[in-house]
């Protein structure tokens, strides 16, 4: 008998994809959802959803196509402001999950990724 495999959910922004990634296990390569996509693999409420796509979308509104450089939040206040709520909508959803299943955020400042607990 094998094994159920472990569910990792990693809460991060990227451009045009995320913020939801979704490990079956640690070996494996993350699945991306969309906000509208995650109720098939978590059972997180629509209001906790909502505030995490409005979260995202703060991040999406930075991204220039016609100056990918210069994409981003311009002060060092915005971004830390931007994982303070990354990091609490993080917890959220911890705290609405199986306690089974791993919750990680990925900070825009500094490297890594933070392990979500409790």
């Amino acid at each position: 008998m094998t094994a159920p495999h472990r569910l990792v959910v990693k809460i991060r922004s990227d451009w045009q994809i995320g913020p939801f990634w979704v490990y079956r296990d640690e070996e494996a390569v993350p699945e991306p959802y969309l906000p509208e996509e995650i109720s098939e693999v978590l059972p997180l409420e629509p209001e906790l959803i909502a505030e995490i796509e409005a979260w995202d979308v703060s991040f999406q509104n930075t991204f220039r196509p016609d100056d990918p450089a210069e994409s981003g939040f311009q002060d060092a206040r915005q971004i830390q402001e931007f994982d303070a709520r990354g990091r609490l909508l993080a917890h959220k959803v911890k705290a609405a999950i199986p306690a089974d299943v791993t919750v990680r955020y990925v900070p825009l400042a500094g490297d890594g990724t933070e392990e979500i607990t409790g």
